[in-house]
């Protein structure tokens, strides 16, 4: 990785590391975290790495894909009803489902890349019938607030095939997250 790249993503992942704490000391509520999320990856006007062979590398993408994500979603719920706004609505969706697999793709390999010693992921228990059981938890223990999230059958089967996949249900490390609707 180029010297520039490692004090990108260095750069990014300290802000974003501030952003948590804000978050957690109740700074920032779950929608002001995700659009500060996404203002930070609009103002460092950095584009995700186009191989994902390095765990910083990885960890930037699937951040970046997933605040993309949630900010569309998040600005899915807050739009009225109307012809044009179906219209974004569906734009949006359709942006939200190509991110949430590029993050799936990016997971898979992250796991390639990371130990097995420094993997650990399970089931979450959650407030949603949708969610509970079927989102699982992914934490690389060595990295600093790096927890990730994900439904896809793929990861959970590679996470199962490494050997760091445990079956049984927990609340997620970061449950106040998690659980708040934004």
């Amino acid at each position: 990785m180029l010297e520039f790249e490692i004090k990108s993503i260095s750069r990014f992942l300290k802000i974003r590391n501030q952003l948590i704490i804000d978050l957690e000391n109740g700074k920032l509520d779950k929608k002001d975290f995700l659009i500060e999320n996404y203002l930070l990856i609009e103002k460092l006007n950095m584009k995700p790495f186009l191989i994902n062979d390095t765990i910083g590398r990885c960890v930037y993408n699937y951040q970046y894909y997933n605040v993309l994500a949630k900010y569309y979603k998040m600005c899915n719920l807050n739009l009225k009803s109307s012809k044009k706004s179906r219209k974004i609505h569906d734009i949006n969706k359709s942006k939200i489902a190509n991110y949430y697999i590029e993050k799936d793709k990016i997971i898979l390999d992250l796991i390639k890349l990371v130990n097995k010693e420094d993997l650990v992921a399970y089931p979450l228990l959650l407030n949603s019938e949708k969610l509970d059981n079927k989102l699982f938890e992914i934490i690389l223990l060595n990295y600093e607030k790096v927890i990730l999230h994900s439904i896809n059958q793929k990861v959970k089967d590679s996470l199962i095939d490494k050997g760091v996949f445990d079956p049984n249900p927990r609340k997620s490390k970061i449950d106040h997250y998690v659980n708040i609707v934004y």
